[in-house]
């Protein structure tokens, strides 16, 4: 469940070179709070979620985003 208290459909998740988690989802992709990291944690150990790796440079083009987007005006 998303931080809107929508429900979301996993797609993907991702290790940033930090260790930061991210996932992917029908709603949007960001990151893991550490909040959630427990819950995230169940979830790769139960294999329901495999992260791959990515650069975190590469994660905004991969996915769509501006890490700030009020720069594109």
């Amino acid at each position: 469940m998303g931080h809107t208290g929508q429900a979301a459909q996993y797609r993907s998740a991702w290790v940033d070179e930090h260790g930061r988690l991210f996932i992917d989802t029908d709603l949007g992709f960001g990151v893991v709070h550490t909040l959630d990291m427990e819950t995230a944690a169940d979830a790769v150990e139960a294999a329901q979620w495999s992260p791959g790796e990515s650069r975190f440079a590469a994660l905004p083009q991969r996915f769509g985003y501006r890490l700030k987007p009020a720069a594109a005006r």
